[in-house]
């Protein structure tokens, strides 16, 4: 995946993308697209960005077209917190299941714990569209995240998330659990 970044003003920055996936297992289809979008930060406390474009998949995955979108807002809330809201139409990798194109609704809430330590809270719901071969999947999930900075750019973080849903006449419920290291040179902080 390649990203471009232009600042036009103080507030408003331009983007261009490009990204390509491979599906495997049943499916094995590689997908590429790209597109174009904005963010916008209209004063300190509000940020809003959207990006969008066609994605095309290989003949192998006969040869779907589809539009993918990414887009999120978020504010900041009094005692050094925020709320946001995200919404994604993505070609999907297979994660939770089969599927060519994953629609992905979440919102949440995140807050800063003293300096160093930061709690995140959502909800979402997601749902894939497939080939009429193979089944789709949909479902909520919730996730809880806590991130602890050990030094300036480097962070170390915890993560669970539960999906519950069905894939066809099946249902499912996963944990997921992830224990991160993140390293971010020339870092800015979150909440100032």
């Amino acid at each position: 995946n390649l990203n471009y970044t232009h600042r036009v003003s103080p507030t408003l920055s331009t983007l261009g993308y490009t990204q390509s996936s491979q599906y495997y297992g049943g499916l094995s289809c590689t997908t590429f697209g790209g597109g174009a979008g904005f963010e916008w930060q209209p004063k300190e406390s509000t940020y809003f960005s959207f990006k969008g474009g066609p994605q095309l998949n290989a003949s192998t995955g006969k040869n779907q077209q589809g539009f993918a979108y990414n887009t999120y807002f978020t504010v900041k809330l009094p005692q050094r917190s925020q709320f946001y809201v995200s919404a994604a139409r993505q070609a999907v990798t297979g994660f939770l299941g089969p599927g060519l194109w994953e629609d992905d609704f979440s919102t949440g809430y995140r807050r800063l714990v003293k300096n160093t330590n930061t709690l995140l809270f959502d909800v979402g719901f997601v749902n894939s569209t497939t080939l009429t071969k193979i089944g789709s999947y949909r479902g909520l999930y919730f996730d809880g995240s806590y991130t602890h900075v050990i030094h300036r750019g480097i962070s170390a973080g915890l993560s669970f998330r539960n999906y519950t849903g069905d894939s066809g006449s099946t249902s499912f419920s996963r944990n997921l659990m992830i224990l991160s290291l993140t390293w971010t040179p020339n870092v800015r902080p979150l909440f100032q």
